[in-house]
Order: C-alpha cells, then sequence, then structure tokens
C-alpha cells in the first residue's frame, strides 16, 4: 500500500473509531483468549458483543 492510501485509511480511522485499553490479570485474560479461540471469534467482535448487550440490557 502506497504512502498516499495509508495517511487516508488513517484519517478515516481516527475520523471513525476509537481505540480503548484495559489491564487484566494475566491469567483472566490467557483463560479469555482461549475462550474465544475455541468459539472462533476475535477479541474485538467479543468486545462489541459485550458493549451491545450491556447497553441492550440497560435499555430494559
Amino acid at each position: 500500500m502506497g504512502d498516499t492510501s495509508w495517511q487516508v485509511k488513517q484519517r478515516y480511522n481516527r475520523k471513525v473509531y476509537r481505540a480503548i485499553g484495559v489491564q487484566l490479570k494475566k491469567e483472566l485474560v490467557e483463560e479469555w483468549e482461549e475462550a474465544i479461540k475455541e468459539d472462533g471469534i476475535s477479541k474485538s467482535e467479543f468486545i462489541r458483543y459485550a458493549i451491545t448487550q450491556y447497553l441492550d440490557n440497560r435499555k430494559g
């Protein structure tokens, strides 16, 4: 990918997405990573699902 394409993608990502970070105990993360691997889902897919479920539950 050329520099111009990379720059355009970076601008788009900064405009549309927001990064989040979290620190958790190693054991919990290892267990979680194994579980999502077994289920065939990505970390971002899991987090999206968890957030949307939480927000849906708050709506009642």
